[in-house]
């Protein structure tokens, strides 16, 4: 049985990370600024201030900006990332699209003793274990099955970015994709998944989820 599968990702929900995240980079930030020396060759007074000055000011800056940034980064994190949604397609099936605990509910049912399940999916195995953390931090059962622990040349899996550039390589879809003349991501991409989400532009991310669905069952069917 082959499962095709795609997840979009947002960063940590859990209230006041964001603050604490900044609260922890601004306390670091202090012991920097303490820190701050003027070059050796500064010998004037007000120029080793103004420098000081100077360098102290943009350690601060970078706080907010360096806050964000990891924050965002989260989305990457099973452990503190949150699965916006799940698309996936079993073998020729029409692709559906759900919450976490809709796909796993449906891909648990879907599994039959004869049919040893195959998720397919662009680096999917980022994907398996995103889904399998965030499932048991939220307490969702997740089908016994569910392929965490496999290897890249298992047959549990068939990640189309090893399969092509080898394991330990990668390559993504979109180039993947216009090397195979399959249809491209038409300019958005997952980086811009967040603000989307902001934007409460949800419906265009499950067609993005979606459409990464369609592109990968593709792919393997060239490359098989």
């Amino acid at each position: 049985m082959n499962i095709f599968l795609d997840i979009e990702t947002l960063p940590c929900q859990i209230a006041d990370y964001g603050d604490d995240l900044r609260a922890e980079l601004a306390a670091t930030a202090e012991q920097r600024k303490a820190e701050c020396k003027a070059p050796a060759n500064y010998k004037d007074a007000e120029k080793i201030e103004a420098y000081l000055v100077d360098a102290r000011r943009k350690i601060d800056d970078d706080i907010d900006a360096d806050a964000e940034k990891q924050y965002r980064a989260t989305s990457l994190d099973g452990t503190f990332g949150e699965v916006f949604c799940v698309a996936w397609a079993i073998e020729d099936s029409p692709i559906e699209v759900s919450d976490l605990p809709g796909a796993l509910n449906a891909l648990g049912a879907a599994y039959e003793p004869r049919d040893v399940p195959c998720i397919i999916g662009h680096n999917v195995q980022w994907d398996i274990r995103f889904m399998w953390q965030q499932a048991k931090i939220k307490s969702i059962a997740a089908p016994r099955w569910w392929p965490v622990k496999a290897k890249p040349w298992e047959d549990a899996i068939f990640d189309t970015m090893t399969q092509w550039a080898g394991v330990g390589n990668r390559i993504k879809l979109d180039k993947l994709c216009k090397a195979f003349g399959v249809k491209g991501k038409n300019g958005f991409d997952g980086s811009m998944v967040y603000d989307a989400w902001l934007a409460k532009e949800h419906d265009k991310i499950r067609e993005y989820c979606a459409d990464d669905v369609m592109r990968v069952r593709e792919l393997y069917r060239r490359m098989r």
